[in-house]
């Protein structure tokens, strides 16, 4: 009884590291961090991940959010809604989000969904990105 206790723990201690996964919110500076998506999104994943950035957003008192793409194998119907409602949430709780990474095949499958984009900042890369919102590099 004790092994089937212990196992159900190392279970539950692996499950809140993979949800923790899901959506590593990794903070740049003050008020800016990125939120890499990395493989491919079901509808649980996007919910979880829109429950994280949400959470974290609030804890780092985020100003921009650069959510980067450039990992998502696919985009279908499942991934535009998910980014679009992060997106609207986002800005609703006053995080501007920005997204990035987004591959050819990717921008003509969310045009093929309808996938509502003309008020969203989309940049190629992290790089134009940190550009946007004032990050300069500054070689010594």
């Amino acid at each position: 009884m004790s092994s089937i206790l212990t196992y159900v723990l190392e279970l539950d201690k692996a499950n809140q590291h993979i949800h923790t996964l899901t959506a590593p919110l990794v903070p740049i500076t003050k008020g800016v961090a990125i939120l890499p998506i990395i493989g491919d999104v079901s509808a649980k994943r996007a919910e979880s991940i829109i429950q994280i950035a949400l959470a974290k957003s609030q804890d780092y008192d985020l100003d921009y959010l650069i959510v980067d793409l450039s990992g998502v194998t696919q985009i279908n119907a499942t991934v535009s809604g998910a980014l679009l409602k992060l997106v609207k949430i986002l800005e609703v709780i006053g995080v501007k989000p920005i997204l990035t990474g987004f591959q050819p095949h990717m921008a003509m499958n969310a045009l093929q969904v309808h996938a509502d984009l003309k008020d969203i900042i989309i940049e190629s890369n992290l790089e134009r990105a940190l550009h946007v919102i004032g990050f300069v590099l500054v070689r010594e």
